[in-house]
């Protein structure tokens, strides 16, 4: 995933070629290793202009949602459904999804200004 991480910003052509790689080693690991796999297979599509692939691939995303736990990975995949349905206009749906986002957002910036507050025991 380093690997792809680096052509995804350097080389996309090299990004492109490992994707389909990446997607199929990653089914024998963990949930977190395959969501990063097809997510990192959308970016590369979105980043090609390949839409059908990425609307297939931030679908196939969905059932992660009740799989891992990470506010980062739900954050993520209702962003990208946000997307998704508004591309579709489906409206209604975008929105939901967006407002999760929201909701995620508010709940990490409470967490954060909770720590800037924490006073410095000397």
């Amino acid at each position: 995933m380093v690997l792809g991480e680096y052509y995804k910003e350097n080389n996309i052509e090299k990004a492109d070629s490992i994707r389909k790689i990446i997607l199929e080693e990653s089914r024998v690991f963990y949930d977190i290793t395959r969501f990063n796999a097809l997510f990192y297979n959308a970016e590369i599509a979105f980043i090609k202009g390949d839409l059908d692939e990425y609307y297939k691939t931030i679908l196939a995303c969905q059932p992660f949602l009740n799989k891992i736990e990470s506010e980062d990975v739900r954050f993520k995949i209702y962003r990208h459904l946000g997307y998704y349905h508004t591309s579709m206009q489906e409206f209604e749906t975008a929105e939901f999804y967006f407002r999760n986002c929201i909701r995620i957002a508010k709940r990490e910036r409470k967490k954060m200004t909770k720590v800037k507050r924490m006073p410095i025991l000397l």
